[in-house]
């Protein structure tokens, strides 16, 4: 998983990402669970997806950028801030597994934050073994103040990941988008 780029607009923030061995949360063993348990505030997350699903069942088989833009409004909302997102993509002009994720906030801070810690959480879901990550308590921040620093706790598991990897996607010949909300 690497991020390829973040731009940052006055009300909205472009972060373009792209997952390398996964592309479905149905390929991560207990993705859906580690993050409701880390996560708790995604059960109530809004999701505007083609099937109508809630984000919860959605969760059980859909892209994983989307399932990071989720787990970025998740972490921005523990720091106070609600906000909408939309993940798109389009696998005829970019590379698979590129996706471009927009957080409708400006608040750079914040933002960089976010991704940070989504990343590291994703991260270690997808290589596994899962370690345990502890979030501190949600609060709002104020400008200027320094972010709090997040660990991963050390695991005694030295056993390879296993790596997933799907050549050519069979769901998604063209674009897509979806989008999201932490606003219930």
């Amino acid at each position: 998983m690497e991020i390829s780029a973040i731009t940052f607009f006055p009300r909205h923030t472009r972060i373009t990402i792209r997952f390398h061995h996964s592309l479905y949360s149905s390929q991560v063993d207990q993705l859906r669970a580690h993050l409701l348990d880390m996560l708790p505030s995604l059960r109530e997350h809004l999701c505007y997806n083609r099937s109508g699903l809630p984000f919860t069942e959605e969760l059980e088989d859909t892209e994983l950028g989307h399932v990071f833009e989720h787990v970025m409004l998740a972490i921005l909302e523990r720091r106070g801030l609600c906000a909408s997102g939309q993940t798109t993509w389009n696998w005829r002009r970019d590379p698979i597994g590129t996706y471009h994720v927009t957080i409708a906030t400006g608040k750079k801070h914040l933002v960089k934050e976010s991704v940070l810690v989504a990343q590291a959480i994703l991260t270690n879901l997808l290589l596994g073994p899962v370690l345990p990550i502890r979030l501190p308590e949600g609060r709002r921040v104020r400008r200027h103040e320094p972010l709090p620093v997040y660990r991963l706790a050390k695991s005694r598991d030295k056993t390879a990941p296993q790596l997933l990897f799907a050549s050519r996607p069979a769901r998604h010949e063209g674009p897509e988008t979806l989008g999201a909300s932490t606003r219930g």
